[in-house]
């Protein structure tokens, strides 16, 4: 009896997992009632099994235990309860399985300014079609912007856009998200966008199938823009940078005024030559480090250490 006891209370805790995770819908809650007593007993360890892997993370313990209760061909009450752990399941897979992504497009203006257009792009990895439909959506933008003497500004801004549903499919399709005119602030050498889109809760339509959709990830997107004044001086390789932090000339302005205006293509290489490059005096040391900021080189930093001889 008391082996019995210490199940039902456990299936009672199954039944709280159900009435919390199995989501209809972006905002309704569906819960299986059931008394632990109409289960089969021979279900309920793989049952418990299957919940406690899909707390811990372990999908594919779950996935692989729940067909071997679904081998068993059960009924009624235990063949509910498979059900909604196989549809939280199913969600998980699902996400797992969809690739999502912001892609950016700047179109530059005449006047100096661009107009950015942000797209989501999503495909199926598993070739699957599905349908995202979420219960919100925000975009969270982050501006980096660097002036002349080098002085950064980050603000951001979160923006509510329209929950329209995303169809994903073993191709990729996009769907527009949001458009905006963008204007370097007055003084401003070089900027940076970085989008970062939040889903929150919603639903997976799978053929036939209402799946639950939560923490869904989405890869970021970015885009840069220069100023005009940097862009007609045209554009600087890595050996030149190279050439400046060996200079006595080196500043962090000047050494700015030329990162932005290495090419995307060449940022890494120049950020490679550029850390290592060293200008020997007689008491200090002087090191040019570029951090790289995505498609723009905004981070710079000179360092300056004293020398130090060992006497003999």
């Amino acid at each position: 009896m008391r082996a019995r006891y210490l199940a039902q209370t456990q299936l009672l805790g199954l039944g709280v997992l159900l009435a919390l995770g199995a989501c209809a819908g972006p905002t309704e809650s569906v819960t299986v009632a059931v008394a632990p007593e109409q289960v089969d007993p021979r279900a309920e360890r793989a049952l418990l099994a299957v919940e406690r892997a899909l707390r811990d993370g372990e999908d594919e313990v779950a996935r692989s235990v729940l067909n071997r209760v679904w081998a068993q061909q059960p009924t009624g009450a235990t063949a509910a309860v498979a059900a909604r752990l196989d549809d939280l399941l199913a969600g998980r897979e699902a996400t797992a399985a969809t690739e999502l992504a912001l892609r950016t497009r700047l179109l530059p203006q005449e006047d100096g300014s661009a107009v950015v257009e942000v797209a989501l792009e999503a495909r199926s990895t598993d070739g699957v079609e599905r349908t995202l439909e979420p219960g919100s959506l925000a975009l969270r933008i982050e501006t980096l912007t660097v002036d002349a003497a080098c002085v950064e500004t980050r603000p951001t801004e979160t923006i509510s856009l329209s929950a329209v549903p995303i169809a994903c499919g073993a191709a990729s399709q996009g769907v527009g998200l949001w458009k905006a005119r963008w204007v370097l602030a007055p003084g401003a050498m070089a900027s940076r966008l970085m989008l970062r889109l939040e889903i929150r809760a919603g639903r997976w339509l799978q053929g036939e199938r209402v799946l639950s959709a939560q923490a869904v990830p989405v890869t970021p997107g970015k885009a840069a823009m220069v100023a005009q004044s940097v862009t007609t001086l045209g554009a600087a390789t890595g050996e030149e940078l190279l050439e400046l932090a060996r200079s006595p000339d080196l500043t962090r302005a000047s050494a700015l005024r030329m990162a932005v205006r290495i090419p995307p293509e060449e940022h890494a290489a120049a950020t490679n030559r550029s850390s290592i490059a060293t200008q020997s005096g007689a008491a200090t040391n002087r090191r040019l480090i570029l951090a790289r900021s995505d498609e723009t080189l905004v981070g710079v930093k000179i360092l300056r250490s004293k020398t130090s001889r060992r006497s003999r």
